[in-house]
């Protein structure tokens, strides 16, 4: 009781209070003998009817899938680019970046301004 106590203070200041903020209940559970479960639950069940009467649920998801995306194309467009070429081509402008004749930027641009083309 004194941890449910404790979490509920510490969310209290979490809280902003924003229109259409969701504001969970503490539930005590005890996993070994099920107390709880059942108010868990129907708190999950509460948290859904939330997100979906303040079309937050579709929102939330839409951004989930997005991010998702974003991280995909990113993870295929960093397997693709780094050919041994283009590995070669990096290591072959380093001495220049040292020297401070080229920017890593410029690098940079040069390798990936090639990228379409090969």
């Amino acid at each position: 009781e004194q941890a449910v106590r404790a979490i509920k203070t510490i969310l209290t200041f979490r809280i902003t209070h924003a229109e259409h903020e969701w504001i969970p209940d503490v539930v005590q559970t005890v996993a070994s003998n099920g107390t709880g479960v059942d108010a868990v639950l129907a708190e999950i069940d509460r948290h859904h009817n939330h997100l979906t009467e303040t079309n937050t649920f579709l929102e939330k998801r839409r951004s989930r899938e997005h991010e998702r995306i974003v991280e995909l194309v990113e993870d295929i467009l960093r397997v693709n680019f780094w050919t041994p070429e283009r590995k070669q081509a990096l290591d072959a402008k380093l001495n220049e970046v040292i020297g401070h004749s080229l920017s890593s930027y410029e690098v940079a641009k040069e390798l990936v301004s090639r990228f379409g083309k090969s």
